[in-house]
């Protein structure tokens, strides 16, 4: 399934640093095989700038290095490693309450805590934060293709700094009415709704698929010379 495409979670990532969306990392196995078969729409790249939306804050990228002793953290930056560790997966399948590390209410809002993620799991997150009660705010970027249009060497810069199509998103919980546009400025809200089929816009992926189609966030350094995609997982 990970080679496929569509599943990634209790995939082994935490061994391989392998990359299962976003284009292919492994050396001789490519992943995310059917992601062009079955459209842009369920599996683009999107790439979450910044949300006020607690649940989705804490359940995703969900850094827990604030759970590392100092020690530990001083003994892997001086391996050359960035001392600073994801674990979205255990908040995912056992329960937030079990992600290690204290999660401060605008984790999400930090320009470090960007990561990307196939279009079909963002669905998954505003439909959840949506069920919770929540009004939010959500800002991200749908990049232009499933993969890094240079191949794997460029993958991490692309990730990072393709521009793509920027979409604000916002719900109101007490009205259950949501606004959408496309691009930025103080204008765009008026000039450039988005369209019907806007990732934002689309219902949650039905119950089966949250079960077969479950992915990981792929956090985003920044300032940290970071050429590689960063471990994750347990």
């Amino acid at each position: 399934l990970p080679s496929l495409g569509v599943l990634d979670q209790m995939a082994p990532n935490m061994f391989s640093n392998q990359r299962y969306h976003a284009g292919s990392n492994h050396l001789l196995v490519p992943t995310g095989l059917l992601h062009a078969s079955l459209g842009v729409g369920a599996f683009s790249v999107i790439r979450v700038h910044k949300t006020s939306s607690l649940l989705i804050g804490r359940q995703y990228p969900a850094e827990v290095t604030a759970s590392f002793d100092p020690a530990a953290r001083q003994l892997l930056k001086s391996v050359g490693h960035s001392a600073r560790m994801w674990n979205p997966m255990l908040g995912r399948v056992i329960g937030l309450m079990a992600v290690a590390g204290p999660v401060p209410e605008d984790a999400a809002s930090k320009p470090d805590a960007r990561y990307t993620l196939p279009a079909i799991e963002l669905r998954r997150l505003i439909g959840e934060a949506k069920a919770a009660g929540e009004s939010f705010a959500l800002e991200y970027a749908r990049l232009d293709t499933l993969e890094p249009p240079n191949g794997a060497a460029s993958a991490e810069a692309w990730r990072a700094k393709s521009k793509g199509t920027h979409v604000t998103y916002t719900y109101d919980a007490a009205s259950g009415s949501a606004k959408c546009h496309v691009g930025k400025g103080l204008l765009a809200g008026l000039l450039s709704p988005c369209a019907p089929d806007e990732v934002a816009l689309l219902p949650p992926p039905p119950w089966w698929a949250t079960k077969l189609a479950a992915f990981q966030p792929l956090p985003i350094l920044t300032g940290e010379g970071w050429g590689e995609v960063h471990c994750y997982g347990p």
